[in-house]
């Protein structure tokens, strides 16, 4: 047996090892952290003993070998599909009353708990003019509504809110102001809450107790709906957000590159999402029972947890991948597919060191699990339980044939569940960049969530409209359903824009219609009060909605501009 010599380490291999926590599985391949949490900036035993290599690159651990035979994939038995009936399928709201009906009431109860508590602590300090003096409880028929209206904002994108009730004719959408003010509008916004303050305490969970009744049951909801199919994938999302938060996150590669990160278990093919955790630091909430497991195990584990057990295939990318995860994967009845990263435990040292020329392959086997590493345009290292060292001839996007490993072909047909996901959310969007509170921001992006899982049930359930057809139907129903007619509904501006296209339509002057206690009322002349005159007159622009002395002031609101 030869003596372990010391090992010489690259630059780059000293700086990972230098980034990577005391568990040797922390750091993200191309992500950083605004607040380093790790206690430690050096290697560990354990890192010690994961970058450690054998004296002779051929000599292999007692446990890998290099040749393997192939295993049977585990029988899955997982109970796939949509667990709810719906009586007319192409009723958009049936999908998405499945997923939000139940959370409406919650927002309902705690909206109208917060404004109160808010009425009754700075009440003394309002000014009669205040806004909030005009706030009553709010129920579950006007909260649909205003749902209804934010998902009608996702399509029909402006840039401020208030734009949306403007009743300048240029930019002007009368259909919003004719279901809701936008001062009952804004009120809603101000006062939506997602939880109830007095239960919050200190502890493990205090950076996410704004939010986490609210996730929580949203989380149920996905979970009750639909079962998954074979092919699951783990992968983080992040949700943009730019404002003072300790555990916001910076990942480069995202397209929004500072924000709150979602660990996220997905469909394969159709990106339905399954089940997520919001990453907070270290007080990132992980089942108990794999308390002991590194941090990206504990991820995989706690998110997997239901699914064990059933034969489920699951892909993840080199930040979780490692033969130890492999293994307790394996020991639960799970296959899983991942690229990993040639420094992680367990590695063979003759994997790590061996130099290949374009097209060679190289593998080793232990138990269930294979390590292949394949030189492409670059050395591709991959762990799988399902697949051997076998190469599939597939074609490129010019049509050109080549020889790839089936298990890197299969990695890449399935691994993209959560970026489908959020690809298919940044279309049609509820969230808005230049909101203060960030627990709203993660309504809205829950509410994106909700509304792509339904619509991937309705696909499920035979559907035959496009997404932009069965959000914009959604948002109709829900308006026409909840919309009434209140004292708050729809109210003539106290500030009066002219209309541009007087200017160059044909405008009549006509009568001032008459009203149920005037037969020949009067209204105030729109061109004398703009001067700051106050003169009555019978005659009125239709078109325009304003009273006009016949002359001279109704040709100079029609001329001038």
């Amino acid at each position: 047996m030869s003596a372990r010599k010391k090992i010489t380490l690259s630059e780059e291999e000293i700086r990972f090892m230098i980034e990577e926590s005391t568990d040797g599985e922390e750091s993200t391949d191309g992500e950083e952290e605004i607040q380093d949490e790790s206690d430690s900036s050096t290697c560990s035993s354990e890192n010690e003993d994961e970058f450690s290599s054998s004296d002779d690159e051929n000599v292999l651990p007692s446990d890998w070998t290099r040749k393997g035979k192939s295993k049977l994939p585990f029988t899955f038995r997982g109970d796939s599909g949509v667990k709810f009936i719906i009586i007319d399928k192409e009723n958009p709201m049936e999908y998405f009353a499945k997923f939000f009906d139940e959370v409406i009431d919650y927002l309902v109860t705690e909206t109208n708990r917060y404004a109160g508590e808010f009425l009754d602590e700075n009440g003394d300090r309002l000014s009669s003019q205040s806004r909030v003096n005009r706030w009553y409880d709010t129920d579950a028929c006007e909260m649909k509504l205003f749902v209804g209206l934010l998902i009608l904002q996702g399509i029909d994108s402006k840039l401020e809110n208030s734009m949306y009730f403007t009743s300048r004719e240029s930019i002007a959408t009368p259909f919003y102001r004719k279901v809701m003010s936008g001062r009952r509008f804004d009120l809603l916004q101000k006062f939506l809450h997602l939880v109830d303050n007095a239960t919050i305490t200190d502890g493990p969970g205090r950076k996410t107790a704004k939010i986490k009744p609210f996730t929580d049951l949203i989380l149920k909801k996905f979970r009750e709906n639909y079962i998954p199919r074979k092919n699951i994938s783990i992968d983080e999302s992040l949700m943009g957000w730019k404002g003072n938060l300790s555990w916001v996150q910076y990942i480069p590669a995202k397209r929004k590159k500072f924000g709150i990160k979602f660990f996220e278990l997905c469909e394969s093919s159709t990106g339905y999402i399954w089940n997520f955790c919001i990453y907070s630091g270290k007080n990132t909430t992980f089942l108990d029972k794999y308390k002991n497991l590194p941090v990206t195990s504990r991820v995989v584990m706690s998110l997997m947890d239901p699914l064990l057990g059933k034969g489920y295939c699951l892909y993840t990318d080199n930040f979780y991948t490692s033969p130890t995860l492999a293994d307790m994967l394996v020991d639960n009845e799970t296959e899983t597919v991942g690229t990993l990263r040639l420094t992680r435990k367990d590695v063979p040292a003759f994997i790590k060191n061996a130099k290949l020329k374009k097209g060679e392959t190289v593998a080793a086997f232990r138990n269930k699990s294979m390590v292949l590493k394949w030189k492409d345009k670059k050395d591709v290292c991959v762990l799988s339980t399902l697949h051997d060292d076998s190469m599939k001839i597939v074609k490129s996007r010019r049509g050109h044939e080549k020889s790839k490993p089936k298990a890197i072909e299969d990695y890449n047909n399935n691994m993209g569940g959560v970026d489908l996901s959020d690809n298919l959310m940044v279309h049609f969007s509820t969230a808005r960049n230049r909101l203060k509170k960030y627990y709203k921001k993660v309504f809205r992006h829950m509410l994106d969530m909700c509304l792509l899982n339904a619509f991937i049930t309705y696909k499920m359930l035979g559907g035959k409209f496009p997404r932009r057809e069965f959000t914009l139907r959604l948002a109709e129903r829900m308006v026409s359903t909840y919309a009434r007619r209140n004292k708050d509904a729809i109210r003539r501006p106290t500030r009066l824009v002219a209309k541009p296209s007087r200017l160059f339509e044909r405008h009549f002057p006509e009568y001032c219609p008459p009203t149920e206690k005037k037969q020949k009322p009067l209204r105030k002349c729109a061109l004398c009060r703009k001067n700051g005159k106050r003169k009555e007159t019978s005659y009125w622009c239709k078109e325009c909605d304003v009273g006009l002395c016949a002359a001279p002031c109704f040709k100079e609101w029609h001329t001038q501009e």
